[in-house]
């Protein structure tokens, strides 16, 4: 079986695009691809997550079952990559350096207030 995540990410793919087509373009992939990978994971769980037989396939109830954890899986997967770049990130430290005025200068001069804090 293919990681998980790919298998994820297609069928969110194929649910949003509505067909083989359309989502094989958006993931650059080819529709027998997508197929293969799908019908490659309905053989390892030995169950059917797409109804082939109208014009469209649709999601079987427990196709719509893995779809909707799938995306669950997925907003956690992107959730912990962000986190994961913010941490390699979090060693560099920005200084922003801004004169403030004082206090009482900015107190006696208040129409001087919007120039100051948008000198940015």
């Amino acid at each position: 079986m293919k990681p998980l995540l790919d298998v994820l990410v297609i069928l969110d793919a194929l649910e949003k695009e509505g067909s083989f087509a359309a989502a094989s373009a958006k993931l650059f992939k080819t529709p027998s691809a997508l197929s293969y990978t799908i019908h490659r994971l309905e053989s390892d769980l030995n169950i059917q997550l797409l109804d082939r037989s109208g014009h469209r396939a649709r999601f079987t109830p427990s196709g719509q079952m893995l779809l909707e954890k799938g995306r669950e899986v997925l907003h956690i997967a992107r959730e912990l990559e962000i986190r994961a770049v913010k941490l390699q990130q979090g060693g560099r430290i920005a200084f922003v350096w801004r004169w403030t005025a004082p206090f009482p200068w900015r107190c006696s001069r208040r129409q001087s207030r919007h120039f100051i804090n948008n000198s940015r």
